[in-house]
């Protein structure tokens, strides 16, 4: 049996039920199958695919689990015009949005520790392109090939549209970290290369999770005394 805890709340909507919580989220479908409930615990990545036209967003909200079939939230929100009431405010949309940032605060403790021991927090966004988030700063690297590192007092919030993540980096021609005689995270220099990296895939992997440990450890950063570059 599975134990879970700090279930906080339930949306009744006919003919489901769902539910979001602290460390769990469930879902009941009145009259076809039992109660379906996903520990965050078991999770090894959220998959989020998003497609809006003029008339609707199609979504996927993906929670893979270890040794498990995935937890799926699929459908099609009909766009509200602006102004006008939602009149869906009961949607599948917003259980998954809900359940993505439950998902995100939940992982976010776990992997802020991570990097202040001096560990790595990454992104597999597909076989070939990954963002790893470090004590310093954050490293990229897209399909095209390179590796491009930025301190996180320059990091941009990441701009997401779709199937693609839009990140700004300093260009670095290093496959890996370098020393700290040659530190990629130190301060920019005037004539620093600036770069604009694009992921394109079909699923952003734990993207409100990105977003959150960004957030902080900018946060943090422009907290701190600025560091002077190292030449």
């Amino acid at each position: 049996a599975v134990a879970c805890y700090a279930l906080t709340g339930w949306l009744v909507r006919a003919p489901q039920t769902t539910f979001v919580g602290q460390q769990v989220i469930a879902r009941f479908r009145h009259g076809r199958e039992p109660l379906d409930i996903l520990c965050f615990r078991e999770v090894k990545a959220l998959r989020v695919a998003r497609a809006a036209s003029q008339t609707s967003t199609t979504f996927s909200y993906s929670f893979e689990r270890e040794g498990g079939a995935p937890f799926r939230i699929i459908g099609s929100h009909p766009r509200t015009p602006a102004g006008a009431p939602d009149a869906y405010a009961d949607h599948p949309l917003w259980f998954a949005e809900a359940a993505e940032q439950a998902y995100a605060q939940f992982r976010l403790p776990g992997a802020l520790a991570a990097i202040a021991a001096g560990g790595e927090v990454r992104f597999e966004v597909s076989k070939r392109e990954a963002i790893t988030l470090t004590r310093d700063g954050m490293q990229l690297e897209p399909a095209s090939g390179g590796v491009y590192h930025c301190a996180w007092r320059s990091v941009v919030l990441p701009r997401v549209n779709g199937e693609m993540i839009e990140l700004s980096a300093l260009k670095s021609t290093s496959k890996s970290l370098p020393s700290a005689a040659h530190n990629p995270f130190s301060a920019p220099r005037d004539d620093a290369e600036v770069v604009t990296v694009i992921f394109r895939g079909s699923e952003l992997p734990d993207y409100a999770l990105l977003v959150a440990l960004i957030e902080q450890k900018k946060s943090e950063a422009h907290a701190a005394p600025a560091a002077s570059t190292l030449e």
